[in-house]
């Protein structure tokens, strides 16, 4: 069994997803008599939730036949979702993988100020630029950086994060509003200055 559908910042563990995001799962079997056994009435698919937030069920609820299963909605908690493979002589086998559902936060990111700049962020998600409002699981630490456009100057942060440094740190263990000021640089006036023409 693999997940389909990897998120980004959670490629290390091919089960763990945020929540609101739908899972995903592909899976097979091989069998000695059979070979490859991938067909809709030979893998059955069934799910039981070990904690959540809504209340656990203990009894497996059947998702569904085939080689891939699409699940939606789940709550935040762990998931358990056993695949069964059935040969032609009726004999079965399984495998079972636990599924967990991250609580996710919002980072919202906005600019202010004359002048004009970007924000990016790391791991990466926030462009702003265009894209100013992502989604990471709770509790991730998330670096934001500060750009200046040419003729502006980056003055400092405000919100989630302070500080006059073009990096900054934020721990989404909330909702988080971040603001970055862009001022125009100062340049100085300059002055013509006509002297007198002497005529001999």
């Amino acid at each position: 069994v693999r997940s389909a559908n990897r998120f980004g910042l959670l490629d290390d563990n091919p089960y763990v997803y945020l929540a609101g995001e739908a899972v995903v799962l592909r899976g097979g079997a091989t069998d000695p008599q059979d070979g490859l056994i991938d067909g809709d009435t030979s893998l059955t698919w069934s799910m039981a939730t070990v904690s959540a937030a809504a209340s656990p069920t203990a009894k497996a609820v059947n998702l569904g036949t085939g080689a891939q299963v699409v699940i939606e909605d789940l709550a935040v908690g762990t998931h358990v979702v056993t695949l069964r493979a059935t040969n032609s002589l009726g004999l079965t086998n399984e495998f079972t993988i636990p599924v967990q559902i991250l609580s996710t936060q919002t980072l919202n990111v906005a600019k202010a100020g004359g002048g004009n700049g970007t924000v990016t962020s790391d791991p990466g998600g926030v462009d702003c630029g265009e894209d100013c409002v992502f989604t990471w699981a709770t509790g991730a630490m998330v670096t934001l950086t500060a750009e200046a456009a040419t003729g502006s100057v980056f003055t400092g942060w405000s919100g989630g994060c302070t500080g006059a440094n073009t990096t900054c740190e934020v721990m989404l263990d909330a909702t988080k509003t971040v603001t970055a000021n862009f001022d125009l640089v100062q340049t100085n006036s300059s002055a013509t200055i006509y002297l007198p023409v002497v005529q001999k």
